[in-house]
């Protein structure tokens, strides 16, 4: 798996240059050359975890406790790239932000959790996902930059970061807390719990936590409210640091969050198989 993304890899690094040859440098993140370089990334980043498992599984004690780590860092990687699209804080009391977040997260956070049996699995790779995210904040625009397309309605003179990371620490650290006292309950049940737990964390966490992003008291070094890129116009939503409103009508939003229920479920569901799964590798 790790191969064959690899070469995934190289081939979309040829696909974005003849891209950028054909039609000019990007203006956005979504583009058919920076999916398939996805896609080779989270084949590499899967490859490893499986290799790592499979190291972890044969070994004991300190060696056991280095692998461990390495593997849950691994997992927030994953969170780190399948996390980049949903997180605009813009979105952040859209049903929809949540239902993109629960079909990732749960799954990345229980297969870390099942494969490594660490008590407190889930928080630490959320933890490692929101430093990760945060440390990007922090040091991008530490390095000056300037826009090479336009229109530019921002006056842009460093690197511009991505959002502050979702704060996935609070559901990560109830989903801990519920399976440590129901290790041994039917995995569906189990599964149940465990994602409506993580939906509800999430939405208590960050819904308030996405108001304050909005407010000036975000607008600083730190949580980095204040960095727009250079073609966000004045009188859009994240230039007025407005909610953009996904979902028109209580009954949508009520449908979406119920997908978003789904979606955690069913993640955490085929997490806690996946790492059942990958505890039983050794070779």
């Amino acid at each position: 798996m790790a191969a064959w993304g690899g070469i995934v890899m190289l081939t979309a690094a040829g696909f974005d240059n003849w891209w950028h040859i054909a039609y000019g440098l990007d203006a956005k993140i979504s583009s058919p050359p920076h999916w398939a370089l996805g896609i080779g990334i989270a084949g590499v980043q899967i490859g490893g975890i499986v290799l790592l498992a499979a190291a972890m599984n044969r070994d004991s004690g300190p060696v056991r406790q280095k692998l461990e780590f390495l593997f849950l860092y691994l997992g927030a990687t994953i969170l780190v790239l399948w996390l980049i699209v949903p997180n605009h804080r813009i979105l952040q009391h859209s049903a929809l932000c949540y239902a993109a977040v629960s079909a990732v997260a749960p799954l990345v956070l229980m297969g870390m959790a099942t494969a490594s049996q660490h008590r407190w699995a889930c928080t630490i790779v959320a933890a490692i996902y929101m430093v990760f995210v945060a440390a990007n904040v922090w040091i991008l625009p530490l390095f000056p930059a300037t826009p090479r397309l336009g229109p530019v309605y921002q006056p842009v003179t460093h690197y511009v970061p991505l959002e502050f990371p979702f704060v996935l620490i609070a559901p990560a650290l109830l989903m801990d807390w519920v399976r440590g006292r129901l290790r041994e309950m039917n995995r569906w049940l189990l599964a149940i719990i465990l994602g409506t737990v993580f939906l509800a964390g999430l939405v208590a966490a960050q819904w308030p936590f996405a108001d304050f992003m909005m407010s000036p008291w975000a607008r600083n070094w730190f949580f980095g409210a204040h960095y727009l890129p250079y073609f966000t116009r004045p009188t859009s939503h994240l230039g007025s640091n407005q909610f953009f409103p996904v979902e028109v009508g209580r009954m949508r939003f009520c449908v979406t969050m119920a997908g978003a229920l789904g979606a955690a479920i069913l993640g955490s569901r085929i997490g806690i198989g996946c790492g059942g799964w990958l505890r039983k590798v050794r070779r």
